[in-house]
């Protein structure tokens, strides 16, 4: 979504009012992020748009079984736990400023910061799917082009699938102590 010159200005006007008071010196980069910040939540408050991305895992699934099915556990902020064996559908919701839900009519994308930990697959039906690759930790990302938001997810080796047993080299026995 593009933003019209007069969205821009009107939110550059109240943050202007809003440090005006403040003593502002240009190499203060603190405050000139406060500043891009608030432009920002402005911008999103006058155009009506949502102001985050919130991305959460779907029901997990085995790679092999897709019927064997296990709920997340997922605290927000935290990262998804899941085997080497498994996937998960991601679930956008866009919120305001306040937290509420928002529609967002908008594509998003996303990308994994370590494809060999997970990769990203379309499931067919616009969505997008998570499958583990080898063990580690990856972040995914998803942008609509205005807002993005991420998650975490750790990847940890699956259960066991098989069982190898090999005998080692034949020695003799020591002779037995006296």
């Amino acid at each position: 979504m593009a933003f019209t010159q007069e969205q821009r200005i009107a939110s550059a006007n109240c943050v202007a009012q809003m440090f005006a008071l403040r003593a502002w010196s240009p190499g203060d980069a603190q405050l000139s992020q406060d500043i891009v910040s608030l432009f920002n939540t402005f911008l999103m408050l006058i155009a009506g748009t949502p102001y985050q991305l919130i991305i959460t895992p779907g029901k997990i699934s085995h790679q092999s079984d897709p019927s064997k099915v296990r709920d997340p556990h997922f605290t927000p902020g935290g990262a998804v736990q899941i085997h080497d064996d498994e996937q998960f559908p991601l679930q956008v919701q866009a919120v305001d400023t306040k937290g509420f839900p928002v529609p967002d009519t908008s594509a998003v994308t996303f990308s994994s910061s370590d494809d060999t930990v997970l990769s990203l697959q379309d499931d067919g039906s616009g969505g997008t799917n998570v499958v583990a690759g080898q063990p580690g930790s990856a972040v995914i990302t998803g942008s609509d082009g205005n807002l993005s938001g991420t998650l975490a997810v750790d990847v940890t080796a699956g259960d066991i699938a098989a069982l190898s047993i090999t005998a080692g080299a034949v020695e003799k026995q020591p002779p037995p102590a006296p």
